[in-house]
């Protein structure tokens, strides 16, 4: 019932955001203004198989912002405690552009973030 719930509420995010998926016109997408905020753990299995996908996103959206939060670290920076309130276990990742904030709770989820990633950053012109 969570992920069911889970999943409405990025999709009524999403279609929330202003942004008119009309595939007729071009769509410009601002990459920029988009924050990626990775909740793991080193002693998680979850963590361990969805780590490499992160990686491969950070390195192919090189204008995303990405913030590695370990969270078993007691010295965790300061900007991971931006959006701690969204972590329910790990692997978490909260993502966050203008006034939309979006958490992806679990292996199966975080595997999704490519698309809210897309989704919010790209509008029409």
């Amino acid at each position: 019932m969570k992920k069911v719930l889970l999943a409405l509420v990025i999709l009524i995010s999403l279609s929330l955001l202003g942004c008119s998926q009309n595939k007729s016109t071009n769509l410009t997408c601002d990459y920029t203004k988009v924050e990626v905020y990775y909740y793991y753990s080193p002693y998680c299995p979850h963590c361990e198989k969805v780590s490499p996908y992160v990686d491969e996103l950070k390195e192919r959206y090189k204008d995303v912002k990405f913030y590695y939060c370990n969270i078993s670290d007691r010295n965790i920076s300061i900007v991971c405690y931006k959006y701690a309130y969204y972590v329910m276990g790990t692997p978490t990742v909260v993502v966050h552009a203008d006034n939309v904030t979006l958490s992806l709770v679990g292996e199966r989820d975080v595997l999704g973030l490519e698309k809210v990633i897309k989704s919010i950053a790209c509008c029409e012109k």
